[in-house]
């Protein structure tokens, strides 16, 4: 359940957000304005886009999985994972106004209250086998403390196969995902969106979407014209 004013401050928010403000400084301003959760302030930062990147971002995004078969796909794992698993958990997850699926920013510096990574892992998988793409790179964040309980739980996962699956642990995740020029990315990351020249697929949400039919809180509504 969203505050009494958090559809005020989005309208606040985004204005201010076309008008050329820095995200940060609006995102206090209005925040405490209103006087919205840290959850709130998450899905507005994380959630609200201006018009002009939302359409750059709108020809990246596959949604016809039958695109995905035989092809290969990179995916930003705790990125995915993450969004995943804090629905699992009843964290907030949303559709921001671009599209994605994103999880409440204020969670990735707590990855350790998310405990439902190990069923997020079983859910994704079972639906990538569902999905049926060709290779699979999985890329985990080796500055991230829990890489190697990740790394673990996918290799012990049922629906593990150990051909057309790959984990690499990387230093330099970001980097490494906007380097690659062919096959399909699966990340809601705004840096790697804005930068790849690959497609992209929301696989969070669609795992999620296939799985339990779930009723997302989604930020588009709140960037339409009054």
């Amino acid at each position: 359940m969203l505050s009494k004013y958090f559809q005020q401050a989005a309208g606040d928010y985004l204005w201010l957000l076309e008008k050329g403000y820095r995200a940060g400084s609006i995102l206090e301003l209005v925040g405490n304005h209103y006087q919205l959760p840290a959850t709130e302030r998450s899905m507005l930062y994380r959630g609200i886009q201006t018009e002009a990147t939302r359409k750059k971002r709108a020809g990246k995004l596959i949604f016809e999985t039958e695109t995905l078969a035989g092809k290969e796909l990179a995916l930003d794992g705790f990125n995915v994972l993450i969004a995943i698993a804090s629905y699992l958990q009843g964290l907030p997850v949303f559709i921001a106004s671009d599209n994605w699926l994103r999880d409440a920013a204020h969670l990735r510096n707590k990855i350790q209250k998310i405990t439902r990574f190990a069923d997020a892992i079983e859910c994704l998988l079972a639906h990538l086998r569902v999905l049926n793409p060709g290779n699979v790179l999985i890329f985990l964040d080796k500055k991230a403390d829990l890489h190697q309980q990740l790394k673990d739980f996918l290799l012990d996962s049922a629906f593990w196969k150990k051909d057309g699956f790959s984990i690499i642990v990387s230093d330099l995740v970001d980097e490494d995902l906007m380097a690659i020029n062919s096959g399909i990315l699966c990340t809601s990351d705004s840096e790697i969106i804005d930068h790849t020249t690959c497609r992209l697929f929301d696989l969070a949400r669609n795992t999620l979407e296939n799985a339990f039919r779930p009723d997302f809180v989604d930020m588009r509504k709140f960037c339409s014209p009054p």
